[in-house]
């Protein structure tokens, strides 16, 4: 009788541990490993952001009765506050710094006639931006909005007028059309900063005129450029 209750204590010892290691086998694993943290984004080194804005190709259109066309580009850099109210405003009414970047591209040419840009005659029509004047309107865009960098968007803006004759002189000038981007994006899922870039500027008149955005280390430079 001893022997039989010794073997069935055996057995139902054997059960429970068996038991117990099947609710081991099934239960989740354990792990030690910490959420991955997203890593913060570099911050802008604005150095980088020099480039260049080139007028690749001019086709005149028909302004002027005379049959000669004078053309000139001037350009502005506005900081903007970029909030999703203030994106789905006109520029006129956004809120804004501006910086006048100056005048480039003096150009006479027939009406209807094409120019294109010819660098080894030196036939460039160019302006360079440099990454400093944009760093300084960041700056001060911060605090003219008692904002943080990251709230903020550049963008450059180019007009192109056409001069009139007047009394023998080139006086007045008159609006055609205009273009522009932006040398830091309003929003992360606009395109990279640094990205080269080509510009249009046309008018119901006949005027097509090509501009390029080139940076001097655009952002397909390879990693580790970057570096200040």
């Amino acid at each position: 009788m001893k022997q039989i209750c010794a073997t069935a204590f055996l057995v139902l010892a054997a059960t429970f541990s068996g038991t117990n290691a099947w609710a081991a086998a099934d239960a989740p694993a354990k792990t030690d490993d910490a959420p991955v943290a997203t890593p913060a984004p570099e911050p802008i080194n604005y150095a980088l952001l020099t480039h260049t804005l080139v007028i690749t190709s001019l086709r005149a259109g028909s302004h002027d009765p005379s049959g000669t066309e004078n053309y000139e580009f001037k350009v502005k850099m506005y900081g903007l506050l970029n909030s999703s109210e203030e994106r789905n405003l006109d520029l006129a009414k956004r809120k804004k710094v501006v910086v006048d970047l100056g005048s480039f591209g003096s150009t006479k040419i027939e009406s209807l006639a094409l120019w294109r840009e010819d660098p080894k005659n030196k036939e460039v029509k160019e302006l360079k931006i440099e990454g400093d004047r944009i760093r300084e309107l960041m700056a001060r865009s911060m605090q003219e909005f008692k904002a943080r960098e990251d709230e903020l968007a550049t963008m450059v803006e180019v007009t192109m007028y056409v001069k009139h004759r007047k009394y023998f002189v080139l006086s007045d000038e008159a609006f055609v059309a205009k273009a522009s981007y932006y040398p830091i994006p309003p929003t992360k899922f606009d395109v990279p900063l640094r990205t080269d870039q080509t510009l249009t500027i046309s008018d119901d008149k006949g005027t097509s005129v090509k501009l390029s955005v080139h940076y001097a280390q655009p952002a397909s430079t390879p990693k580790g450029a970057d570096a200040p």
